[in-house]
């Protein structure tokens, strides 16, 4: 049985890769009482996680339920990924400091700075679930050189919004070492509880003499 730390509501292990003389029967899998599966103590919010000891860019996660009864205790479940130990931080809640706002300006931006040139593949921005989600509508991503957010390159707007609502923008290879989001045109407090960048470092060398 997998080691856990509290929280989160059912996880379920099936072993795939045993002998013929070893492979688990059906009537055991997933079942709690087999010792296939784990849960936690009743809490708020009940938690799982995996510490993977290094950072990766997950593709895929699957989760199997309980099948001998509770299977309704999984519904509502969210999976988050990120690179802090508190789990807390990736609920795109302001009270709980996993989001930040700017001041009402306009126009309102936030901007990151690789420190170097990248082509930029996707941007993914988490919007903030316990309030304000239109504030994101209209939102701007630009890559780019210049520190200046108005002279680089649109990757794309946000649209649409709800809460905790996730916008994920194909950037298509834009490069630039500054990514910024910016709400142009009125006055906005810019809100944003997650912003992942994905890319890779351009290397042309020097050009020919």
């Amino acid at each position: 049985m997998p080691k856990l730390l509290p929280g989160f509501s059912y996880v379920c292990v099936q072993l795939t890769q045993l002998s013929e003389n070893e492979k688990l029967n059906e009537d055991i899998v997933h079942i709690y009482s087999k010792e296939s599966c784990t849960y936690t103590n009743t809490d708020s919010p009940s938690w799982w996680r995996v510490d993977l000891k290094d950072t990766y860019e997950i593709s895929t996660v699957i989760i199997t339920n309980r099948k001998d009864c509770c299977h309704e205790r999984l519904q509502g479940a969210e999976i988050y990924i990120g690179d802090s130990p508190d789990a807390s931080k990736n609920a795109s809640i302001y009270s709980k400091e996993s989001c930040t706002y700017t001041n009402t300006d306009s126009p309102s931006w936030w901007r990151v700075d690789l420190k170097d040139t990248y082509e930029i593949s996707t941007v993914i921005i988490t919007n903030r679930k316990d309030c304000c989600h239109e504030r994101l509508q209209g939102a701007e991503i630009r890559i780019g050189d210049s520190p200046d957010v108005s002279k680089n390159a649109r990757c794309g707007v946000v649209t649409d919004t709800t809460p905790g609502s996730v916008h994920t923008f194909c950037c298509d290879g834009l490069v630039g070492r500054y990514v910024t989001i910016m709400i142009p045109g009125r006055k906005e407090n810019l809100t944003l509880c997650e912003v992942e960048v994905y890319g890779v470092k351009t290397d042309c060398g020097e050009p020919p003499v």
